[in-house]
């Protein structure tokens, strides 16, 4: 529970979030484990006598401290000089034990960018030229999987039914469909494969991807559009590889 006591509040969260999960977890296997044990001593008395019980798994603790409270009392401060708020800091909590330590040089200084004393990543606050506290501006972070506008996430199987084991190349300003000129198929040993597949003789086989093609047709409007719409790494994969 929270107390009036700034220091103890922020270290008493109790665990973090992904370490109780790894902790039902392991509860979950051991459970499952001991079930399995007792089961084969049904049918194996000497079992019991041969072998221990199944240990359980280690889980080291993680604890989640409290922050809320130390980042208001920090932003409580903006607009004060960066030396009297080191002075409050270093008043309020004491950097002699163990979790004063931990408060003031893991988590308060490290959110304050002061010039050289500055670390690495984001930081909640800033220090202007003239030595003020200031907040420092959201970043807005911008997803690595989102897409650019108009295009379109395909899976590779898709597009492979789509381009019927054709590809694709530009001449001049139009694109234009190429065909292989002889369809081989060559067994395929792997357990995941990407490639359409065919039963030939009761073998799983997929199109040797060593053959030569041949131009055909230019890709009509809704084809354009499609191919268009596919992300550049799709497209790097159906795309005939130029002459060299």
């Amino acid at each position: 529970m929270a107390t009036k006591n700034l220091a103890r509040t922020v270290i008493e969260g109790g665990r973090s979030g992904y370490n109780k999960s790894d902790r039902r977890y392991s509860n979950r296997q051991d459970r499952q484990r001991a079930r399995e044990f007792t089961h084969r001593l049904l049918f194996d008395s000497e079992l019991a006598e041969a072998s221990d019980v199944p240990h359980r798994r280690v889980v080291w603790r993680h604890h989640r401290d409290r922050l809320a409270a130390a980042e208001r009392w920090l932003a409580s401060f903006v607009g004060t000089h960066w030396d009297e708020v080191r002075s409050q800091m270093a008043a309020r909590f004491d950097t002699r034990t163990i979790a004063g330590q931990h408060i003031v040089f893991d988590h308060l200084l490290p959110s304050v960018d002061y010039g050289p004393h500055r670390g690495w990543g984001y930081f909640d606050f800033r220090v202007d030229a003239d030595g003020i506290l200031k907040h420092n501006p959201r970043k807005s972070w911008r997803s690595h999987h989102k897409l650019p506008a108009g295009k379109v996430r395909r899976s590779w199987s898709t597009v492979e039914r789509w381009s019927e084991g054709r590809r694709v190349a530009k001449r001049g300003s139009y694109w234009f469909w190429f065909e292989p000129t002889i369809t081989l198929w060559v067994d395929c040993s792997l357990s995941y494969c990407r490639r359409s597949h065919r039963r030939l003789d009761g073998v799983r086989c997929h199109r040797d991807s060593l053959v030569s093609y041949r131009q055909t047709t230019s890709l009509t409007v809704s084809e354009v559009t499609y191919w268009q719409e596919l992300t550049d790494e799709t497209q790097e994969q159906f795309r005939l590889p130029a002459k060299s």
